[in-house]
């Protein structure tokens, strides 16, 4: 059996030890939430980045596609004023009226593609965001509880001594 005194010192000595650990603890979870973000908004920059790449190469096909139309469109009108088969004017507002509907399709499809990417551009935010706030809370040690635990040691000792 020990005396009062190793009692009290085992005892404060335990308490500050497990203070320690739990501090110790602390850090290490905030290190691990800190990583974890890190990854997180890495993930989030390369997924935004692929989708900013991928809304180019939509814009560039859209303007590809325009050029082809209008390229299609003026030969259309050439032909048709070469081989002289009626009014000029006839001629060119029926090619443009079938050009504008194919323009308008595109069109539709571009911004079908934007809002498409617009959603996976919030996904990618969404999942970033599900971990930064899904991270457990470290819970820090009271240096109050400390104090606490150990004047209740110490009043232990003294109540023991006493006697």
């Amino acid at each position: 059996m020990c005396t009062p005194e190793a009692q009290v010192a085992l005892a404060i000595g335990g308490k500050v030890m497990e203070y320690q650990g739990q501090k110790q603890k602390a850090r290490q979870q905030e290190a691990i939430n800190a990583a974890n973000r890190g990854r997180a908004t890495r993930g989030y920059l390369t997924d935004i980045n692929a989708i900013d790449q991928n809304q180019q190469a939509k814009a560039e096909d859209k303007v590809r596609a325009d050029l082809k139309l209008r390229k299609e469109r003026r030969a259309a009108v050439a032909k048709m004023l070469n081989l002289g088969a009626g009014n000029a004017g006839a001629i060119i507002r029926d090619i443009n009226t079938d050009a504008n509907l194919d323009f308008n399709q595109n069109q539709a499809s571009f911004e079908g593609d934007l809002a498409s990417l617009d959603r996976k551009r919030m996904e990618a935010y969404g999942a970033m965001e599900s971990v930064w706030y899904s991270q457990p809370i470290p819970q820090k040690p009271s240096m109050m509880g400390l104090a606490i635990d150990s004047a209740s040691a110490y009043t232990d000792y003294k109540v023991a001594t006493a006697q």
